[in-house]
């Protein structure tokens, strides 16, 4: 009964060749735009953080309306919050940062990303060749910002 009916739906594609083109068409465009959007939420929010316990790390926001979470704080509310919640193993923050970058004679606007000295050190990294910034290269930055310009 149902290889009948196959072979009559086969039988009825042959017979109009366009449709069947642009049906097989239809077809391929759907199931790769389902595979694309698949990979995408998989990649996106279904698979954990590349770090050592992803189940651990909380983000912290502050709500600026119904429809607006800003998860941008002030680098003194981070050190507040390292330094006075005993909750959490450690605190560090990260923010974009626009900034001008400059060759020859032009000058570009680009946008970076700032980062508290312990942010590898909190998310267990470690790096593939040299070392990553810390801590105390943070520190000496605050304190000395001139000399810590003129080092680099």
């Amino acid at each position: 009964m149902v290889a009948l009916e196959i072979r009559q739906a086969i039988r009825s594609l042959g017979r109009a060749p366009l449709f069947a083109g642009v049906v097989v068409l239809l077809l391929a465009l759907g199931i790769g735009s389902n595979a694309l959007i698949f990979t995408a939420i998989e990649t996106l929010l279904l698979r954990p953080l590349p770090v050592p316990h992803p189940e651990q790390i909380v983000r912290l926001g502050i709500r600026r309306s119904t429809t607006h979470i800003s998860y941008e704080h002030p680098y003194v509310f981070v050190r507040v919050l390292r330094d006075g919640a005993h909750t959490f193993s450690d605190v560090f923050a990260s923010g974009p940062m626009e900034m001008a970058l400059a060759s020859g004679n032009g000058v570009e606007s680009i946008t970076g990303n700032t980062a508290s000295g312990n942010y590898f050190s909190a998310l267990g990294l470690r790096p593939a060749l040299g070392r990553l910034f810390t801590s105390s290269d943070g520190r000496a930055a605050l304190i000395q910002p001139s000399r810590a310009l003129r080092d680099e």
